[in-house]
């Protein structure tokens, strides 16, 4: 008796941990993140494990889409699943994941590139992610720090990495106490001027000028840096007759009072487009990009939105909107997103022929804000994390 009892209890036994490791290692995937952490392996809620993607009912915080990426959480803000960053593509599906974040949003994704709240060694570090997963802490380029906030300091500003560029800092200590300085990488964190106190005084002096194209500058200031040297041009006068964007208007600046843009680029800000013959119904001027601008008419209580060339044209004769005038525009390289606030939201969206689609949605919770990028809307409120494609349907 003694015997067949104990032959029971081992053949228990051994289903139980044939089960056991069924459980825990069927649904493993290939791919890890940079803390070799396994997306879709997790019991999470919020993680469908056997399609490896986002459950959108429990995402609770989100960011927009770019390089057909975005970023989610899901949980409470206090809980311990909410310091995981899950990285989706379009299709909802979890591409990797990062643990152990702090609470600061992570960026859109620059040149393969975002920038992620990471936790490391306890400390809360502005850390940049590719898009594998890996993550690249400051110490793994010999610096202390990347340099992301603006010069005042009202928050940070991603334009140097949007362009391909990266400033790091490095803080060492010496006899009198420590010595500050900062060298310029590229997106392939290639170094384009090394750690030297001169760098640093050039971050101090460009930071919060503008950009474009590789450039840092100031017409006011007369200034230039050349972030693919490293090095100051000092004749502006010079880089300005020189300065060919593939798009002049690009640089362009409108002014409503006189319905006119103008070419920022100019030392006398030369006026380049002039639009007063719609000054009695135009509503809003919007800048150009690609050498389209979109624009905002007002007549007879109805509001009309077109786009429009560098020589003033029309892309598309306007068209009615079901919207009213009070309403926000979102460029997004030749598309266009327009939206309209009252008991439901107003979206719809143009190209360059014209509209293209248009959906009324109602957004619950506080806080509402809504951006457009990658081609896809994103709506986020205190209640509400949701996509839509272009052609305003659910992304997933």
């Amino acid at each position: 008796m003694k015997r067949i009892l104990v032959l029971v209890l081992a053949v228990l036994m051994l289903v139980s941990f044939v089960a056991c490791g069924s459980s825990n290692g069927g649904t493993a995937s290939n791919g890890q993140n940079g803390n070799g952490e396994q997306p879709g392996t997790d019991n999470k809620p919020g993680v469908e494990e056997s399609k490896n993607k986002i459950d959108v009912t429990k995402i609770t915080s989100s960011t927009a889409f770019s390089e057909g990426k975005a970023w989610v959480r899901c949980g409470k803000m206090a809980s311990d699943e909410y310091t995981t960053l899950y990285c989706l593509n379009k299709k909802g599906e979890i591409l990797f994941k990062l643990t152990d974040t702090f609470l600061n949003s992570p960026s859109l994704f620059y040149n393969g590139l975002a920038v992620v709240p990471m936790m490391i060694d306890g400390e809360p570090t502005e850390c940049l992610c590719d898009e594998t997963g890996k993550v690249i802490k400051p110490a793994d380029v010999g610096a202390t720090e990347f340099l992301f906030s603006l010069a005042d300091g009202s928050g940070s500003d991603y334009k140097l990495l949007e362009g391909g560029y990266i400033f790091a800092k490095k803080v060492e200590a010496n006899f009198s106490g420590s010595s500050e300085k900062a060298a310029i990488l590229n997106a392939e964190l290639d170094v384009i001027a090394g750690y030297s106190e001169d760098v640093l005084a050039l971050y101090q002096k460009y930071n919060g000028n503008d950009y474009y194209n590789g450039y840092l500058y100031s017409t006011y200031l007369g200034q230039v840096l050349d972030l693919k040297t490293g090095k100051e041009i000092t004749d502006i006068n010079s880089f300005v007759a020189s300065f060919e964007p593939e798009y002049a208007s690009d640089m362009w600046e409108y002014d409503h009072n006189s319905y006119a843009y103008y070419n920022s680029l100019a030392a006398d800000y030369t006026e380049t487009l002039n639009l007063s013959q719609y000054s009695e119904t135009i509503k809003q001027m919007y800048f150009f990009e690609n050498g389209r601008a979109p624009l905002l008419f007002e007549s007879a209580g109805k509001a009309f939105f077109t786009v429009i060339k560098e020589d003033g044209s029309f892309c598309f004769e306007p068209v009615e909107l079901s919207g009213h005038a009070g309403c926000t525009v979102y460029a997004d390289n030749g598309k266009y997103l327009v939206v309209s606030v009252g008991n439901t939201y107003c979206f719809e969206t143009f190209d360059l022929n014209g509209k293209v689609a248009e959906q009324k949605i109602t957004v619950s919770g506080l806080l509402p804000t809504v951006n457009f990028s990658d081609g896809v809307v994103h709506i986020r409120s205190t209640d509400t994390n949701a996509y839509y494609s272009f052609e305003l349907e659910p992304l997933f």
